[in-house]
């Protein structure tokens, strides 16, 4: 859901799901994520117009939720809507 800081800013919170396969240690593995996210300005305007279940992919950086937090959310910067 869109919201706004004290200061006007738009900030979305989100979260994301991730499936694909991989090779580790010579063998398939399947990887299944799910993440919460935040995305803020220009790039949470557009999200929000994003219709759920879209799949996107998102380029941004991993931060602590908070100071006093270990927990990761990923901060998307940008997106792309897949075909």
């Amino acid at each position: 859901m869109l919201r706004y800081s004290p200061g006007g800013v738009p900030i979305l919170g989100l979260t994301l799901e991730h499936q694909s396969r991989v090779a580790e240690a010579d063998a398939p593995r399947v990887v299944d994520l799910t993440i919460e996210a935040v995305a803020i300005g220009k790039v949470a305007k557009a999200l929000d117009r994003v219709e759920p279940g879209r799949m996107l992919t998102v380029r941004g950086f991993l931060a602590n939720r908070s100071r006093r937090s270990t927990r990761a959310v990923l901060h998307v910067k940008e997106f792309e809507l897949e075909q």
